[in-house]
């Protein structure tokens, strides 16, 4: 038996493609249009397949990116490729100039730390805030100091807003602990995204999350509905072939789901009421799940009395980051696509951001890129904190403000 890990199985997927005229048309019968979104965070092999399928095949390709958000750098993202697409005489590019997210002093800044910055603009001429806090303490006490002055007045100045429109961005693991220690000794409750998360992203974690969502109320309002959690249940439990045992299955969990409709229910009553209605049955007959049977086990454990969710009702792990009441912690990479009114971002010293550690080049534009990421996730402000010395990001950032 041969063994291939990820990287295995897209080099090989690449040869298919590239060598097989058969395969190519194989995939054009069932894919004659491939839409391809975040093209910045893709390596040159999968670019490769891209090229082969388009120019080879004739597939239609759509490609949607922004090369000036590459912050993936470590899984072999190549910001070029998505500018070398455009550059090809068979392919029409498209630049965008109107920014929906952010306001005009935010965007002003943001392009001070990319060398061939986009001209963008905001669509409705808002304005917007940077603020810099030179703190002279370390990342946990400016975390402290973001809980306990900058987010109550962030609440204040707008009655509409509500802490989950509000994230604390940092840049790994270590930080994230140091921010959530912070909100714990002010009694925040937040939604963390990082390693020492206890909700740790997984195919079955997300699928457990849609059915909570739907659970929650997701059934009434459609934001998820239950030909979606169907879908999801059918892509992990793919070794039922005969339609008689594929319908019981299903017929299961629709009994579990509309019997636990409700989003007052404990979340370690609902996760152990759907593990016996369907997950456990995943996990038994299903194929190279271990690590995600290991990860809902986690899930459940930390779910009980005492544990890191044994407050979480459904309507709260369903919500997650989504939640008006739980403000948002998470790393810089973990924010990239999503958008908040405000942002803090802490641990910006000299030497951090870009680290001192590693100086070449491409280090020193992905810390840039980075940098970009978190700045822009905000609408309406942004909030810089350091302890002595800026990092010279800030500094480029301050000259623009």
């Amino acid at each position: 038996m041969t063994f291939a890990d990820f990287d295995g199985i897209i080099l090989t997927a690449l040869r298919l493609i590239e060598n097989h005229e058969w395969v190519r048309q194989c995939i054009r019968a069932k894919y004659p249009v491939i839409v391809i979104d975040e093209y910045q965070d893709l390596g040159l092999p999968l670019h490769r397949m891209v090229l082969a399928l388009m120019n080879k095949a004739s597939v239609r390709i759509i490609a949607v990116g922004d090369p000036d958000q590459s912050i993936y750098g470590f899984t072999g993202a190549q910001p070029w490729l998505l500018k070398a697409l455009a550059s090809l005489p068979n392919v029409q590019a498209v630049r965008l100039k109107l920014n929906y997210r952010c306001a005009d002093q935010i965007i002003a800044a943001s392009k001070t730390l990319l060398p061939d910055p986009a001209e963008f603009k905001s669509h409705d001429g808002r304005q917007g805030t940077i603020l810099f806090y030179q703190l002279g303490c370390d990342v946990r006490g400016q975390a402290e100091y973001a809980l306990e002055k900058i987010v109550p007045a962030l609440l204040k100045e707008n009655d509409k807003r509500k802490h989950g429109d509000i994230a604390l961005l940092y840049r790994s693991f270590n930080e994230g602990n140091s921010a959530a220690a912070a909100a714990d000794k002010l009694g925040y409750e937040y939604f963390r995204v990082d390693n020492g998360s206890p909700i740790k992203r997984s195919r079955v974690t997300e699928w457990l999350t849609d059915g909570a969502r739907w659970c929650a109320g997701g059934w009434e309002t459609g934001t998820v509905t239950l030909g979606e959690i169907l879908k999801g249940w059918r892509g992990l439990r793919r070794s039922l072939t005969r339609e008689g045992e594929v319908l019981a299955a299903r017929a299961k969990l629709i009994s579990f789901l509309f019997a636990a409709h409700s989003g007052a229910i404990p979340l370690r009553e609902w996760l152990g009421g759907i593990a016996e209605a369907c997950v456990n049955a995943i996990f038994a007959e299903e194929p190279g799940l271990g690590d995600e049977q290991e990860i809902f086990e986690e899930l459940r454990e930390a779910a009980k009395a005492g544990g890191e969710l044994a407050g979480y009702t459904v309507e709260t792990f369903g919500n997650q980051g989504r939640s008006p009441g739980q403000i948002n912690l998470m790393t810089l990479h973990s924010s990239n696509g999503l958008e908040f009114q405000a942002v803090i971002m802490i641990g910006l010293e000299e030497g951090a951001m870009p680290s001192s550690y590693d100086r070449t080049k491409e280090a020193i534009e992905e810390a840039g890129r980075l940098f970009y990421v978190g700045l822009t996730r905000a609408m309406s402000s942004v909030h810089l904190m350091y302890a002595f010395n800026e990092s010279p990001l800030i500094t480029q950032v301050r000259k623009a403000t």
